[in-house]
């Protein structure tokens, strides 16, 4: 699942700034204000003149060659 493959990737990758760096990693739970925390990141990543997000499910799998997240742009 995503949030093992995060820990692992968080534990073994040294992080070299401008060269190698993880994502930024939010955690929203489906429910309550989800709607509006999702638009918030939305807004805050445009405004600094990025592509978008990139939503997963924390329980998903890894699959060569398949897609298990969504871009919101």
């Amino acid at each position: 699942p995503l949030r093992e493959r995060r820990a692992l990737l968080e534990r073994l990758v040294p992080v070299v700034p401008c060269h190698v760096e993880l994502t930024e990693l939010h955690r929203i739970a489906p429910g309550g204000d989800a709607e509006q925390r999702t638009q918030e990141l939305v807004d805050r990543v445009l405004a600094r003149g990025e592509e978008g997000l990139v939503a997963k499910d924390a329980a998903s799998p890894y699959e060569p060659n398949a897609r298990h997240w969504c871009k919101i742009k």
